[in-house]
């Protein structure tokens, strides 16, 4: 059984370091990953509040026109609570609207995630074989040249691998393996390139979400402070008061929810920006 090759210090060093920096790379690329996952689960979970909001929203139109029509020979004081609930019925449209864009960023964002994944894995393996046939090849002063160059390069940018193969042309290497060597060189560039687009994508979606979730935030700071006018209207109501309160009580609970979980795409957002910034470093 024929031994694994040994590369020459310093070149074993310098390999080892560039290997572990690129495995490094690729388990932040995970997290960024998990990071998309996150927020696409947190994503979905606001349709069913968004529902929520609008059967709350329909109710209270129903029971303020039914107050406002029994009143209509007293005091007429459903009317306040009619104008309410109508503005309120209006709000969960406009976050269902947002939540649709939203739900194409989250998707987009794991896509793209998992899309940089994979490639991060599969730059990794090509640049492992290429280093080892590099490493098993030179000798003397090659091997102190590929090796102080691969402390100089960042081969997980693009265009940084052309400076390798552009020294190692020169070598009088076996035709076969040369065209070897540039074949993988090749698709290690371009994956390369691959995953810097890729991950450009992702962080246009990651500020264009940014973007949705103030907007949603700020119509459900709409929602919440009609609740409260309810409340506070249905505290003068004599006729079917408590149920407008309650209705309040739920629409403020939802919304809290609502708040929560946009907090916490937030949140996940903010984290897959700062990986994203380190892993285009």
């Amino acid at each position: 059984m024929n031994a694994a090759p040994v590369l020459c210090e310093p070149l074993d060093a310098a390999v080892h370091d560039v290997l572990d920096d690129l495995r490094a790379h690729q388990v932040e690329m995970t997290r960024l990953f998990s990071v998309g996952v996150d927020i696409l689960n947190a994503a979905r979970t606001l349709d069913s509040m968004s529902a929520e909001l609008q059967m709350l929203a329909r109710n209270g139109v129903v029971q303020a026109a039914q107050m406002n029509r029994s009143s209509r020979g007293g005091h007429g004081e459903g009317a306040p609570l009619l104008a309410l609930a109508g503005i309120l019925s209006g709000c969960p449209r406009r976050i269902a609207a947002q939540l649709a864009r939203l739900g194409e960023r989250c998707a987009a964002i794991a896509s793209h995630t998992a899309h940089c994944s994979g490639l991060a894995r599969r730059h990794t393996q090509h640049l492992n074989s290429l280093l080892l046939v590099l490493g098993r090849e030179c000798r003397g002063a090659q091997a102190d040249e590929l090796a102080t160059l691969l402390r100089d390069v960042n081969l997980r940018r693009p265009g940084e691998l052309g400076r390798v193969l552009a020294r190692t042309d020169g070598w009088q290497l076996p035709p076969a393996l040369a065209a070897n060597v540039r074949m993988i060189g090749e698709r290690s560039a371009d994956t390369a390139r691959r995953l810097s687009a890729s991950l450009r994508q992702t962080g246009t979606c990651l500020r264009e979400t940014g973007g949705i979730l103030r907007a949603i935030e700020r119509i459900a700071e709409t929602v919440n402070y009609l609740g409260v006018n309810v409340a506070i209207e249905a505290a003068h109501c004599a006729e079917r008061g408590a149920d407008f309160r309650q209705l309040a009580r739920e629409i403020q609970g939802t919304v809290a929810r609502f708040e929560q979980k946009l907090q916490a795409i937030r949140h996940s957002a903010e984290r897959g920006r700062v990986l994203l910034g380190a892993l285009e470093s």
